[in-house]
């Protein structure tokens, strides 16, 4: 979610596309069940530049089969 593996630039108005897709909302509305302080953790990480710690505070959740469908369907740009 956070890697850049194809190198391509992702500015915030992807990010808002994305995060305005009803995939995005029910990833979002995922990564919030545990009050959200995971998904706020995480965005301090990015925040700092420190991707691979975001990465690690998300993985348990990501690995949720609804959100691996929806980060799939999201990293392919079928929004």
């Amino acid at each position: 979610m956070f890697s850049n593996a194809a190198n391509k630039s992702f500015s915030a108005s992807d990010l808002q596309k994305v995060l305005a897709s009803p995939e995005g909302q029910r990833l979002l509305t995922l990564l919030r069940t545990d009050g959200g302080g995971a998904l706020q953790q995480a965005m301090q990480a990015v925040k700092r530049g420190d991707y691979e710690n975001a990465k690690s505070v998300l993985a348990p959740m990501l690995r949720d089969p609804e959100a691996a469908e929806l980060l799939q369907k999201l990293s392919h740009g079928s929004t």
